[in-house]
């Protein structure tokens, strides 16, 4: 049974593991195109904010929802949403109608799905996976995060040399589609509801705050990553592309690199995690 749980974890990583490296790329090829376009790092910031501001938002109350709701279902929704989107960035690209103001929306729109992804996903791993496997688990996930690190600015660099925008994007749309498959027909989740899950949204959030309460050393790791986190986002994430462009006359070569070196020290990481915890599984 252990086995079969694991290679069903197997089959999920992969795929959204795919799903998520052509999501990065079209992420990738927007920024590049925001600042050669606008040469403007404030239209630049403006991406990530409109990205991260739903996100936020919605994580405070869909806590709830998700639990309340089929996991997989949810994920299964947010990917024909964010497909969606790709297809309307692709459209616009293609007819040459794209405007800066459209990635806003388009990234508003997305933050707003990932705020469901992201925990449906997070459960979706505790269910599958048994808790002997589970830091295994989330070393392969940071690995491959970090592998994406790695390869998106590379791969996304060589598309947009000879291809442009609208090869990332079709590139993105296939990865959608074979993971969109793989979750559909082949990756099975285990449904389990609580049926404490019957109270309304603010109650949820009214239990969130309690239980933060009464564990304060959760409460101070939750507020230092989130000040680690706006830190890095209001300054070394969004000013590291325009100013490797800047400085590189929009070299899309130069920037790869850049941001791929910036991976691999997530990928050792990653892997440290996952051969340590195997190895330590093996001598029990």
């Amino acid at each position: 049974m252990k086995n079969y749980k694991y290679k069903n974890f197997i089959f999920f990583w992969i795929s959204q593991s795919v799903s998520e490296l052509g999501s990065s790329m079209t992420a990738y090829a927007l920024i590049i195109w925001a600042y050669t376009k606008t040469n403007s790092v404030v239209a630049v910031s403006f991406i990530t904010f409109f990205s991260y501001l739903p996100y936020i938002l919605g994580s405070i109350f869909v806590g709830q929802f998700v639990d309340k709701h089929n996991k997989k279902n949810i994920m299964l929704i947010c990917d024909l949403g964010a497909a969606l989107c790709s297809i309307v960035v692709l459209v616009l690209v293609v007819n040459e109608k794209l405007e800066i103001y459209q990635i806003y929306i388009v990234n508003l729109i997305l933050g707003f799905m990932n705020s469901f992804q992201s925990p449906a996903e997070d459960i979706a791993v505790g269910i599958i996976v048994d808790n002997d496997f589970y830091s295994r688990a989330s070393g392969m996930n940071s690995f491959s995060n970090s592998l994406n690190t790695v390869f998106t600015p590379v791969i996304t660099s060589f598309v947009m040399s000879f291809i442009g925008l609208k090869g990332v994007i079709v590139i993105d749309l296939i990865t959608f589609t074979f993971a969109f498959i793989f979750l559909l027909f082949f990756i099975k989740i285990p449904e389990e509801i609580s049926s404490k899950c019957t109270e309304g949204v603010f109650k949820g959030v009214d239990h969130g705050v309690m239980f933060l309460k009464n564990h304060k050393l959760i409460l101070y790791l939750i507020i230092s990553i989130a000040v680690l986190n706006l830190i890095s986002t209001l300054t070394y994430e969004n000013i590291l592309t325009p100013m490797i462009l800047a400085r590189s006359s929009n070299n899309y070569s130069i920037l790869g690199i850049v941001n791929g070196v910036l991976g691999l020290g997530g990928i050792l990481g990653g892997f440290f995690v996952s051969i340590k915890k195997l190895n330590i599984d093996s001598k029990k």
